[in-house]
């Protein structure tokens, strides 16, 4: 073997030992999360089972002492004491918080790699490099100093940045709701305004479109340029609002003297619940358990989904660097990804069932018994390329090996005669 060809076998080698290694890590990286995951759901099931039982339906007219650090519910409409104002734009609005969207006109670079058609020999079966620019509506401002070519600048700072007003004061009867409560009520439909509505010197070069979600007003914003419509150019903004409106809403959170924070269960999770509306307190567990558990599928199929990759490259590569996993070179990619989907659902299943085995057993052991007959039932039917099929139980074991190394013989004749027609 020449220096070069070792060079490059050791190169392959150590990165398979890499892959090998960073897909073991990976595996039980999602085992560990999974598992905490699960645990945080316990300790949130637990928590709300104690919620629905340790609730106080009060009065919210006026606070009480004897209800300070317990759980309560209450239920009423929602008053500010004063109209809130975005003062860019002297927009004013009855609600709890007006939030401003804003979108830049910009330039963005794309790099994308082709094949190279350069007749050097040199450049032959090389990719370079290619970057094209096209022009955005973005969020977030995008910086052109990195740019490989020159002649695509975006201004450096957004002319209006997004922002949010919220009132000073949002009462619930005689409580004022906590920043948390405010965050959980859901943002209403985009705002409807006019340009009348706005400052002079914002209208005077805007015009509106109703282009906004659901249809809603949107400003088109561009220095200088007056109310005409016209194609957007770079350093344009564009705008539209939406708002947190007051209205009737339940609460299930601890009192704290006229306001609310969260309530600590004795399992550790924490109670603090806003729903738009008159709604009971067993209708809000419920919800709230609903979203927690949907949350938690999602989070267990993203961990199986990746458990199967590192369990699949773990048996992909692990067979070229580990001998005892040689077995596995001799089966099909199909049967690989078979073996690796069982294996990560049972390992999914079991790290369910660990976190649920103190909380509900029943639970623990109904999910054990979907577990456990999984990878016996996925593999059935696996077998090596090089084990014989019941139909073909009369050829030896040796024949087989004969009809391989002919075919092996016969491989390396055929590249010998090629090799002979190019030289």
């Amino acid at each position: 073997m020449t220096p070069s060809a070792f060079n490059h076998s050791s190169l392959i080698n150590g990165g398979r030992l890499i892959v090998f290694l960073a897909a073991g890590l990976l595996l039980l990286g999602m085992i560990l999360s999974l598992h905490k995951s699960e645990k945080s759901l316990v300790q949130t099931a637990g928590g709300l089972d104690e919620a629905a039982l340790a609730t106080i339906e009060i009065d919210g007219a006026k606070p009480q002492p004897e209800h300070n650090g317990k759980l309560v519910y209450i239920t009423g409409r929602l008053e500010t004491s004063e109209p809130i104002r975005d003062e860019t734009f002297a927009l004013e609005v009855d609600a709890v918080r007006l939030e401003r969207h804003v979108e830049m006109f910009q330039w963005r670079e794309y790099e994308r790699r082709r094949d190279s058609l350069s007749t050097n020999d040199r450049s032959i079966g090389r990719r370079k490099k290619v970057y094209r620019y096209e022009k955005i509506w973005s969020k977030q401002l995008i910086d052109s100093s990195a740019f490989r070519h020159s002649g695509y600048d975006n201004p450096t700072a957004m002319p209006f940045p997004s922002d949010s007003v919220q009132a000073d004061k949002v009462q619930l009867g005689g409580f004022r709701l906590s920043d948390s409560l405010i965050d959980q009520i859901p943002p209403s439909d985009p705002l409807n305004f006019r340009l009348s509505d706005l400052s002079a010197s914002i209208a005077r070069d805007s015009f509106i479109h109703h282009d906004a979600p659901n249809q809603a007003p949107r400003l088109y914003w561009s220095a200088g340029r007056g109310r005409t419509r016209r194609d957007a150019q770079i350093g344009d903004a564009r705008v539209y609002f939406t708002t947190r409106p007051s209205g009737t809403v339940s609460v299930m959170s601890q009192q704290n003297g006229d306001s609310f924070v969260p309530y600590r269960t004795a399992t550790g999770a924490q109670i603090d619940l806003l729903s738009m509306g008159v709604v009971k307190p067993d209708v809000m567990v419920h919800h709230a358990r609903h979203t927690a558990i949907r949350s938690a599928w999602a989070g267990r199929l993203i961990a199986t989904v990746v458990m199967m990759v590192a369990l699949y490259l773990l048996m992909r590569i692990g067979s070229r660097v580990i001998n005892p996993f040689a077995y596995l070179t001799r089966i099909t990619e199909l049967q690989r990804w078979r073996i690796a989907a069982a294996v990560a659902v049972t390992l999914a299943c079991f790290c369910v069932c660990s976190a649920w085995s103190l909380h509900h057993p029943w639970y623990a052991v109904s999910v054990l018994a979907i577990a456990v007959p999984i990878i016996p039932v996925s593999v059935r039917g696996i077998r090596p390329r090089s084990m014989p099929l019941r139909s073909d139980a009369s050829v030896s074991d040796a024949e087989h090996r004969k009809n391989r190394k002919r075919k092996r013989r016969r491989r390396l004749a055929k590249r010998r005669r090629k090799k002979g027609g190019v030289g």
